[in-house]
């Protein structure tokens, strides 16, 4: 298959060949394509390139050919407005698809929910892992600087480069069962209206963990704003901190708690760039950059040691996720439901979806499920935001 993107291109395996330009794929029959000739030609009824791209992402194996397509052609078509993707699915004998989808469209969500999962350095990962592997996950270093020297050029040096070990040791999963009755008493997408909050309670409890990090025996330096007194100013003087530790600029984030968040918001320097610069940041409850940091609301942030806040750069936190082994691949004559990878281009998460039936008791179950472990990263990176001196 050749998939090309705006900027590149790139081969991958024997699949369909099929070009991607425009928010459009154009698919045709080449040797072993599962894609026939009457469904490649038949007319486009819905919104332009998402069919043709649907036809393409079912009849293609490898996970991050998926994505890639996902990110390209179905996720924008999907999220352009007023597409029905269950008729869509059901005309076209493209039903095996639904769960997957739906379960892309609610990782989609999780940049927007917890805004951490992409700002600290993470290891996300499609391959399947084992619970209890260590894994490595590099952090940013900054080389040193050489001297020019005539007849002898740049001393060289060896490449300066920080890892942090992180123990996958949190395997969790989302399950949701419907019953024949309640299946059969409506016609809306049940298993679809839950996949959001399914995601966003695996979402939390990756974020949960990663918090519990921010304590004072991690991270000792601390800026100290009682609610009243915090402002654009406070925020200065933690990036000022920061950077008279040598912290680099790129990739500063401010974690804040929903009440300090607000305080900032309402900081009347901020509201006035806002408005002036970017005016829907202050409609869709966002802020824009300050003093290096790009805010961020952390409502679970939690409040031991009067915490309230938390800067740092990529390098303070990680994150590793991996997703569960098959088990079924044990015993597959005994399978009775489908196992696979859904892997989210715009945030780089993987998780296992499991989809089966218990005929016995007539209910059907829809399951995401991950691993995953988080570790402190570069502690003089990160700084505490709290409300009053710790101990106190």
């Amino acid at each position: 298959m050749t998939f090309r993107t705006k900027n590149s291109i790139a081969i991958f395996g024997r699949t369909p060949k099929s070009a991607v330009s425009g928010g459009a794929i154009q698919a045709s029959n080449q040797p072993g394509s599962n894609v026939d000739d009457h469904q490649t030609q038949m007319p486009i009824t819905t919104t332009p390139g998402l069919l043709e791209g649907l036809r393409v992402y079912a009849a293609t194996p490898n996970q991050k050919v998926r994505s890639a397509i996902y990110a390209s052609v179905v996720g924008p078509a999907l999220r352009a407005g007023n597409v029905h993707l269950g008729s869509i699915l059901a005309a076209n004998s493209l039903g095996s698809l639904s769960g997957d989808l739906i379960t892309q469209r609610a990782l989609d969500l999780l940049k927007l929910s917890f805004p951490a999962l992409t700002a600290i350095s993470s290891n996300f990962s499609d391959s399947p892992g084992r619970f209890g592997q260590t894994v490595s996950t590099r952090l940013r270093s900054i080389p040193g600087v050489s001297n020019y020297v005539p007849g002898t050029g740049y001393t060289t040096q060896n490449a300066v480069t920080n890892d942090v070990d992180v123990v996958i040791d949190q395997h969790k999963g989302v399950p949701i069962t419907f019953n024949a009755n309640e299946l059969a008493s409506t016609q809306r997408d049940l298993f679809g209206e839950q996949a959001e909050g399914a995601h966003h309670a695996l979402g939390k409890a990756m974020v949960d963990a990663l918090f519990g990090l921010i304590t004072v025996a991690n991270f000792g330096n601390e800026t100290i704003s009682a609610l009243v007194d915090f402002n654009r100013s406070k925020a200065t003087s933690m990036a000022g901190a920061l950077t008279n530790r040598g912290v680099p600029d790129a990739g500063r984030f401010l974690l804040l708690n929903g009440e300090y968040f607000a305080k900032l918001q309402d900081d009347s320097s901020i509201v006035s760039y806002a408005a002036f610069q970017r005016p829907e940041l202050i409609t869709e409850y966002m802020l824009p950059r300050i003093s290096g940091f790009q805010p961020h609301l952390a409502q679970t942030l939690p409040t031991a040691e009067t915490l309230v806040g938390f800067g740092g750069t990529p390098d303070s936190l990680a994150i590793a996720t991996r997703v569960p082994s098959d088990y079924t691949s044990v015993m597959p004559a005994a399978n009775n439901g489908s196992v696979s990878v859904v892997t989210n281009p715009d945030t780089g998460i993987s998780v296992q979806l499991v989809q089966y039936v218990d005929h016995v008791k007539a209910e059907a179950t829809w399951r995401i499920a991950i691993m995953f472990g988080v570790a402190k990263g570069n502690v003089v990176a990160g700084q505490r935001l709290v409300s009053a001196a710790t101990g106190s």
